[in-house]
């Protein structure tokens, strides 16, 4: 292709330094890309291209009207140089091979084939920020990102539209920031463009008044002054327990009360310990089922999911009976079986394993009382608590 646009480019030289002027009639119907009027796209309007170029680059004057000028920017740079002969040739090799699409449609396609790093979030433990970084080597111009929340608590909305705003490393989309005056539906915050420049992040702050956060993020490229968007976004939900989970923990201990609230009050019914043993098993299962990069609470619902996968509830009393003497953590993670006292005991086993407050609460099934269940809740400290029930 360079070739061909190279042996076009020397026959101009040539003709224009023998002063050579290029003379178009205008054209109202004229068709996008098709610079002589034939009704074709072939190498010969990449020839006239390259012959007005070549006039135009010198001071030489042309005939060309601002309407064949701009049919003939196909790549929407606002100047007819070299760059749309090649393009006009390349849609020739692709439309004389059967190629059905216009040129517009084929060469935007085309530009949106580009290469691009998915963009990283990561959750940062200093006050409950969220960080959104990408590589500089990105193919992609930018990045659309906007965020939605499933609930209008705490937030009003008066504008339909968007705001658009470049966001570069201080610039902070605050929570106030979130209006709806109907208090209806979910939420589109303001929808941001996101540009190159280093270090190439945007930070979210007061996410802990956000509740099931989305980050959909649409890469797109600049072809000429035409802006192209990836026909799919990438998404990422921003869960609001990863915030409580790195904000509130504590030193590992080796215990957690239980609680019997079946009645009109909770009632202190014994203490539950972790041993070395289990510190062991859950050291173990850490190891074989994690990745370093993992947070206290992305593992945590990596084990909520992996005893869902492996985990057979003992409904028979011979069953249970096989684990009656093992402690929750062993019961769950290595003997496989049990009941909610075992699987929800293990959770809250492994939470005060990682340093968190744990209360195990005796209850009743929800909506009967004389249907026993067990289930645990994380204690944060500052009012929130975290349920752990996997109901199975």
């Amino acid at each position: 292709m360079k070739k061909i646009v190279s042996a076009f480019f020397i026959s101009v030289l040539c003709a224009a330094s023998a002063g050579f002027t290029a003379a178009y009639a205008e054209d109202s119907d004229m068709m996008f890309g098709d610079c002589n009027s034939d009704g074709m796209i072939d190498a010969t309007d990449a020839s006239d291209i390259l012959v007005y170029y070549s006039a135009a680059s010198t001071g030489n004057e042309t005939d060309w009207s601002e309407e064949k000028i701009i049919n003939a920017d196909v790549n929407y740079d606002g100047k007819v140089d070299a760059t749309d002969a090649s393009a006009v040739l390349t849609y020739y090799s692709y439309s004389s091979t059967g190629g059905k699409n216009g040129i517009e449609d084929f060469l935007t396609s085309e530009a949106a084939k580009f290469e691009f790093n998915s963009p990283e979030i990561k959750i940062s433990p200093r006050g409950g920020n969220v960080f959104l970084y990408w590589d500089e080597n990105d193919g992609a111009t930018g990045y659309d990102v906007k965020i939605t929340k499933s609930s209008a608590t705490d937030c009003t909305y008066s504008d339909s539209g968007y705001a658009y705003a470049t966001a570069y490393e201080d610039t902070v989309l605050d929570a106030q920031d979130c209006k709806r005056a109907d208090g209806r539906g979910v939420l589109t915050l303001p929808k941001l463009t996101f540009f190159q420049p280093s270090p190439n992040k945007y930070r979210f702050t007061d996410v802990n008044n956000y509740n099931n956060m989305i980050v959909e993020v649409t890469p797109y490229v600049m072809y000429g002054s035409k802006k192209i968007s990836r026909d799919y976004p990438m998404y990422y939900y921003l869960d609001p327990n990863e915030f409580l989970f790195r904000q509130y923990s504590g030193d590992s201990h080796n215990d957690f009360a239980v609680y019997n609230e079946q009645g009109a009050s909770p009632v202190f019914s014994w203490t539950s310990y972790i041993s070395n043993a289990d510190r062991k098993i859950l050291a173990n299962f850490e190891k074989e089922h994690f990745t370093s990069d993992m947070s206290t609470y992305q593992r945590l619902k990596a084990m909520e999911q992996w005893i869902y996968d492996n985990f057979t509830y003992a409904s028979a009393v011979e069953d249970y009976n096989k684990i009656a003497n093992k402690s929750y953590v062993d019961a769950t993670l290595v003997q496989k079986t049990g009941q909610c006292l075992q699987y929800d005991g293990a959770l809250a086993g492994y939470m005060v394993y990682k340093g968190y407050n744990v209360r195990m609460i005796q209850g009743w099934v929800r909506g009967t009382t004389n249907w026993q269940h067990f289930w645990a809740t994380v204690e944060f400290g500052n009012g929130n608590t975290y349920t752990l029930d996997l109901g199975i």
